[in-house]
């Protein structure tokens, strides 16, 4: 039984304890030089073409089970943080969904009032829906966490409605009283939102998808949108093992307790005992590692460095 394991934001192979990181060193390792989302790497590995446009969409497929219509693009919660010489993107992760509610909910009044703008959220998921498309970044906020954002950001004709209404959004977060609220208690203003993923929720090409299980949003929508209703995460990739009787996904959710060692571990034992024959561990930072139950007998070690992922 062959499995590929997205390992959820913030995981890194160079992070795992010694005996798990020793057993990753005997697979093949790749690094991706780009940054790109999970969901992208997801469908190289099980040779799906790319998705073009529509990520947004997706992710609200997942969180709410319905198709979106029409246009939309992620606006998430950022902190640009001025540097030197450039600006420096961080995702917000301590900001409460009843916070970022007040603050879509202003911006929808202010900016969304007498234009053809609709802001809303879900969580600390923001989204905006336009008549007309607007360019947006190539990558999530948490893909480009700690990157320049130029890097990202739409360039040429089509990036100008994007920039005028950043500027705008940003004149609007400034004066707002949960940003006063937060610098006060030296926490990161919201002085931007990432827009990313614009487009309408794509149509698959109806070739069957392995089992997934994941709470992951933008690829549990993908596997909607082919017509599939995965389970929700179970727990254990030992009740993936059972459940899924051949081939499967799983995209685990950031373990409170003890991260991705709990996992590395569960996995370690599954593809020792035979349970798994083959492994492919798809890392946060860009890793891919292939790992094989014969990769056990291996006793030499290897930098976890590589290529691209294949």
């Amino acid at each position: 039984m062959q499995a590929v394991i997205v390992l959820p934001a913030g995981s890194i192979a160079g992070d795992a304890r010694p005996a798990e990181r020793r057993w990753l060193a005997k697979g093949r390792a790749q690094v991706s030089a780009a940054r790109e989302e999970p969901l992208t790497r997801l469908l190289r590995v099980l040779g799906r073409p790319p998705i073009e446009g529509g990520l947004a969409a997706l992710r609200q497929w997942g969180q709410t089970g319905q198709r979106p219509a029409g246009w939309l693009c992620a606006a998430d919660p950022v902190y640009l943080e001025p540097r030197l010489d450039h600006l420096c993107l961080f995702a917000l992760s301590d900001l409460a969904a009843e916070e970022f509610a007040v603050l879509i909910t202003d911006l929808d009044e202010r900016l969304g009032a007498d234009r053809d703008y609709r802001f809303s959220c879900i969580g600390t998921a923001g989204y905006l829906a336009s008549g007309e498309p607007l360019a947006t970044a190539t990558v999530s906020s948490l893909t480009a966490h700690g990157e320049r954002p130029e890097r990202f950001l739409p360039v040429g004709p089509a990036a100008a409605a994007h920039d005028r209404l950043q500027s705008e959004l940003q004149m609007c977060l400034h004066e707002l009283e949960l940003n006063r609220w937060r610098e006060e208690n030296g926490r990161p203003p919201v002085n931007a939102l990432w827009f990313w993923g614009g487009g309408a929720a794509p149509v698959a090409d109806g070739v069957p998808l392995p089992r997934l299980f994941s709470d992951e949003p933008v690829i549990t929508g993908y596997w909607r949108a082919a017509g599939a209703e995965p389970p929700a995460w179970p727990g254990r990739f030992a009740d993936c093992v059972v459940d899924a009787g051949g081939a499967f996904v799983a995209a685990p959710p950031w373990h409170p307790d003890g991260g991705q060692d709990r996992y590395l571990e569960e996995l370690r034992a599954l593809l020792g005992r035979g349970d798994l024959a083959g492994l492919t561990l798809l890392f946060h930072d860009g890793m891919r590692i292939d790992l094989e139950r014969r990769d056990r007998l291996r006793f030499w070690r290897r930098d976890l460095v590589g290529g691209n992922d294949g």
